[in-house]
């Protein structure tokens, strides 16, 4: 192959990326680094509970509005058996119908997401972790990352326990020693 010609090889700045998009370390490329945690998540049965958990959904919000399958059929174009299939979790909602459906309803799409609750939360939990952690300084960053830190985390996390009162005595006693 000549030097010239596109291949679909990765290159070694493709891998770089593809470890800073996954999360990963570069050595996880090479076999020597394990990927990242993703649990033991059993994707098919949580799709499945997920497409049962939102049709129910959508048939309670369907009954407070106090429209009958018929009527929302009407008002949306779909059709009743395709509704009823929904509402039951025999076919996943696609989202632009679940959007319309909502719209009709008068609620939020966002009563149908599952952020509360299951891998979904996780996933947010830790999006928000690593936003939170990205806004610390370099500084804090490398201290709470030294192994050798842990013991002031530690104490930190058990003195932030503490109601005022009790942090108060503790001043004080700190003060009566050092003076």
């Amino acid at each position: 192959m000549s030097s010239d010609e596109p291949t679909d090889i990765p290159s070694l700045p493709d891998l770089e990326v593809l470890a800073m998009l996954l999360r990963v370390p570069m050595s996880y490329f090479f076999g020597s680094a394990s990927g990242p945690k993703r649990g033991d998540i059993d994707y098919r049965s949580y799709l499945a509970l997920r497409q049962m958990m939102i049709g129910v959904m959508l048939g309670q919000v369907r009954i407070q509005s106090n429209l009958s399958v018929e009527e929302l059929a009407e008002e949306t174009g779909i059709a009743v058996n395709q509704l009823l299939a929904y509402e039951t979790g025999v076919y996943p909602i696609p989202y632009f119908e679940l959007e319309t459906l909502a719209a009709k309803l008068d609620a939020s799409i966002k009563v149908f997401v599952d952020d509360a609750y299951g891998p979904l939360a996780e996933n947010e939990a830790e999006r928000e972790l690593e936003k939170r952690f990205e806004e610390w300084s370099p500084k804090m960053k490398l201290f709470i990352a030294d192994s050798r830190n842990i013991s002031y985390l530690e104490t930190a996390m058990r003195l932030s326990e503490l109601d005022a009162d009790r942090l108060r005595n503790i001043a004080e006693g700190i003060l009566e020693i050092t003076l």
